[in-house]
């Protein structure tokens, strides 16, 4: 999911001979002019909390969207956080793109994410995802599925969610 879908997408590249295939939810790959002009760079790493309860009173969804489900953001926000040094803080490290080794350049090579996958893909996003209210996106993932078919596969499944957004699993727990 979201990130996690890129990460999955070059382990399907590199090691994708050793799955059977794999799904992304609600991972946009960008086309090349919808691409930031600078590299992308995580935020500063915001400060932990005292105690658990100070710190999940911030937890959010981002990106942030309406949520009829309650009880799973507060499954979600308690999952999410570790003591370090005395404080509370997220488990998500924002800089683990950076830590890659060896090192790569997410802008440069974001728009051909999808080419030359050693295995089967799937795709799922939400209907309602800000990641794909540009149409352009849906279309680039189309297209490059297309020219360079994963695994070999005639057809890409490309499957869109009705009624969610983002966080899909938020929106349809049951679909």
């Amino acid at each position: 999911h979201s990130y996690g879908g890129w990460v999955t997408l070059h382990a399907a590249k590199a090691y994708g001979d050793e799955l059977g295939g794999v799904v992304t939810v609600d991972s946009a790959v960008l086309p090349p002019e919808l691409l930031p002009d600078k590299p992308w760079q995580p935020p500063p790493r915001k400060a932990g909390a005292p105690s658990a309860e100070a710190l999940l009173a911030r937890f959010k969804l981002m990106p942030e969207q309406p949520v009829e489900n309650g009880y799973l953001v507060d499954y979600i926000g308690p999952q999410s956080i570790r003591k370090e040094g005395g404080l509370y803080v997220w488990k998500d490290d924002l800089q683990r793109f950076m830590k890659a080794e060896p090192h790569t350049n997410f802008r440069d090579d974001m728009s051909k994410m999808l080419r030359f996958l050693k295995c089967r893909l799937a795709i799922m996003y939400g209907e309602k995802s800000e990641h794909f209210a540009d149409g352009r996106v849906l279309r680039h993932m189309q297209t490059e599925t297309q020219v360079s078919p994963p695994g070999g596969e005639q057809y890409t499944p490309i499957i869109g969610i009705p009624e969610a957004h983002h966080h899909i699993m938020f929106d349809q727990p049951l679909q």
